[in-house]
């Protein structure tokens, strides 16, 4: 019990601070033209861009381009791509942006296109010589990086190729484990390393998370997001840390949750859900002067800015030792301890003291706890696991 009034209290004093410390979503302009899915999106010089794309059906590949002014709140059409195609992937490298990948109606895009931002033309540079859909593909300093994919057996991949801007050369890089192969992935750069979260191997929603390193020129897996997998979400880095946002589970509805990933301490934190009226997927995300902007794919022209929290609020959280997931909460919770302990029991107070549920067996099962019945707010759980240690944790939950 003095373990419980100690984390009650520690919530008191930071609940305050934890509630305000959530980063904020707003609403800019929709970008113009055609609804699609499936585009590329990126930032170059405080510019962001999105280009590509279909929306649904033969002959309804997209070539045009749109770049976004974040001080002005604007969207001006730019020079369109030299072909129209869909499921492709676009990247900087340099002071450039990068188009490849993907397929229209007639073939798999071979093609490797350049934009120069001074001049708004595009260019054609070294072919792609393993054509794919559904990459993932991101940049740092002057390399590029594709990673995975569909290929022309409808099967995923695993393989990793480098762009290298200054000689105008793609090279092979080493792959991913074979088991890990994947399409429709998200990736992003922080620090000069490569990270590759999440998408499907054709039969299961992944969210695992890999790390590749290009000096040793090897892959790492890191820990995976303690949620649902899901593929096509949006990803932009403010700070050095990772915002993901939304996805397709397996059900296929859109995901609204956003998470934050911090690769200086492998370290998943759930953050408060998207706000837009529908879930987010199949877009584009990217960040322009530490804030971050997700496109929607997902059947709208919607287009959303991020202003994170104070740098090291947003990760504060109540002491302790349990990981409690989905966090936000709707329906059902699952709990993870330390390694070797198990869930022997479960109790949920509110912030008041006031013991809501008490679980004096709990099966550690994929159905988890049942908080349903709880109104929305901020919750302590209180965990006896099977060695008779006590750990406690916290969750909100939203939603009735």
């Amino acid at each position: 019990m003095k373990t419980l009034k100690n984390t009650l209290i520690l919530v008191i004093i930071f609940l305050p601070l934890w509630m305000t410390a959530q980063g904020v979503w707003n609403q800019k302009a929709d970008y113009p033209g055609q609804r699609r899915f499936n585009f590329f999106g990126y930032a170059l010089n405080n510019k962001g861009y999105m280009g590509s794309g279909t929306y649904g059906g033969m002959n309804s590949f997209l070539a045009d381009m749109e770049e976004f002014d974040p001080q002005l709140n604007t969207w001006t059409q730019k020079a369109p791509l030299p072909m129209a195609f869909s499921d492709g992937v676009g990247f900087v490298a340099g002071n450039f942006g990068y188009a490849t990948c993907g397929a229209n109606d007639a073939t798999y895009i071979f093609d490797t296109y350049e934009y120069n931002q001074a001049g708004n033309n595009w260019s054609s540079k070294a072919l792609f010589d393993i054509p794919r859909m559904k990459a993932a593909a991101t940049g740092t300093g002057n390399f590029g990086y594709i990673i995975g994919g569909y290929d022309g057996m409808a099967l995923p991949m695993n393989d990793c190729w480098e762009y290298n801007q200054s000689a105008n050369t793609w090279s092979q890089k080493a792959s991913l484990p074979a088991a890990a192969a994947r399409y429709y992935a998200t990736a992003f750069s922080v620090n000069g390393l490569i990270y590759v979260f999440g998408g499907t191997d054709g039969g299961n929603m992944l969210n695992d998370l890999w790390q590749f390193n290009p000096g040793t020129n090897s892959w790492t897996q890191k820990a995976s997001l303690p949620g649902a997998g899901r593929q096509q979400a949006d990803i932009f880095v403010i700070n050095n840390s990772a915002y993901v946002v939304g996805g397709f589970p397996a059900s296929m509805a859109p995901l609204k949750e956003c998470w934050k990933y911090n690769p200086a301490n492998d370290q998943w934190t759930a953050l408060n859900d998207f706000p837009g009226a529908t879930g987010l997927a199949g877009g584009a995300g990217f960040a322009i002067n530490g804030l971050g902007y997700v496109v929607s794919g997902n059947g709208t022209r919607e287009c959303w800015e991020y202003t994170p929290a104070t740098t090291g609020v947003e990760d504060l959280q109540v002491a302790q030792a349990a990981t409690v997931f989905p966090n936000p909460a709707t329906d059902r919770i699952r709990v993870k301890l330390h390694a070797g302990t198990t869930v022997a029991s479960v109790s949920i107070y509110a912030t008041s003291g006031k013991l809501m549920m008490d679980k004096k067996s709990v099966e550690n099962s994929e159905r988890g706890i049942d908080v349903s019945a709880l109104s929305p707010g901020f919750y302590i759980i209180n965990v006896i696991t099977n060695s008779g240690t006590t750990e406690n944790g916290s969750f909100i939950k939203i939603g009735n």
